[in-house]
């Protein structure tokens, strides 16, 4: 009789835990390269919502012949003209229209029509009166978070009806001129440092460096969280800095580059 018969054989404990290594080294490897492919999807997500913003103001102005009011109601204060550091002037009167933003106004034009029949223009965006035909506070109309308004590339934050993006309505006149126009190779005049969305409707002719040289939408992701390089996230960014004002206040700088301010006139969404 035979005795000599094949025995199957299994893998050791050391060979599995090999295995098990080599597994573990090759996912170490793969994914960050996933992590990043799936990074670069959201970024270009991003930059194509800021896109259809931009496509959403040109469609307004093609419907309407005029582009649509970066915030309301109009800046009261005493403009500057001439070379820095200018000379004041009188100070214009209002257009007495209520609180609101650019984003209010385009809501139509990236399809949320419905939102924007909730809206009453002649309240404030952030008004708590209730309105007598349906009910409902007027400020429940904004009390929403907007996916074309929100970057995928930022952190999750659900119920704060935030932007991550923006508008530059103006370079701040005393700012430009202290910080600026000393080293710049041209001059401006103060009284020519508006952009195109403005507290009143301008006309795509008066962008006299021509459309695809100026800035129209900038990114300002993260709001209303504050954020410090190599540290951890701070208060919120009224609470951090009490020299920013508060949503729905108007003229607030939200966006500063080398320590210049851009203003946005920003009421509306304003967290």
């Amino acid at each position: 009789m035979n005795w000599n018969r094949s025995q199957k054989r299994g893998f050791t404990l050391v060979e599995l835990l090999v295995v098990i290594a080599i597994i573990g080294i090759l996912v170490a490897l793969l994914l960050p390269a996933i992590q990043a492919a799936r990074e670069a999807a959201r970024r270009s997500q991003c930059v194509n919502k800021m896109k259809q913003l931009g496509l959403a103001v040109l469609n307004y102005e093609s419907a309407r012949k005029v582009l649509p009011y970066g915030s309301t109601p109009s800046y009261t204060g005493a403009w500057k003209t001439g070379s820095c550091p200018g000379v004041a002037s009188t100070p214009p009167a209002s257009n007495q229209f209520r609180h609101h933003s650019l984003f209010s106004y385009i809501l139509p034009y990236i399809e949320e029509q419905a939102i924007y029949d909730q809206i009453k223009f002649n309240f404030d965006w952030s008004s708590t009166a209730t309105n007598p035909s349906t009910g409902k506070k007027y400020v429940e109309a904004f009390s929403r978070d907007i996916d074309s308004f929100l970057c995928p590339s930022t952190e999750n934050r659900p119920s704060t009806f935030t932007t991550d993006y923006n508008f530059i309505s103006r370079i701040d006149q005393d700012e430009y001129c202290s910080k600026i126009d000393g080293a710049a190779p041209s001059k401006r005049p103060v009284d020519k440092l508006l952009g195109m969305l403005t507290d009143t409707q301008n006309s795509i002719r008066k962008v006299s460096d021509g459309m695809s040289k100026t800035i129209m939408f900038v990114e300002s992701a993260g709001r209303p969280n504050h954020y410090v390089t190599g540290k951890s996230l701070k208060n919120l960014m009224w609470e951090e800095d009490a020299t920013l004002k508060q949503p729905g206040a108007g003229d607030a700088c939200w966006i500063g580059v080398e320590g210049v301010c851009f203003r946005t006139d920003f009421a509306g969404r304003g967290k």
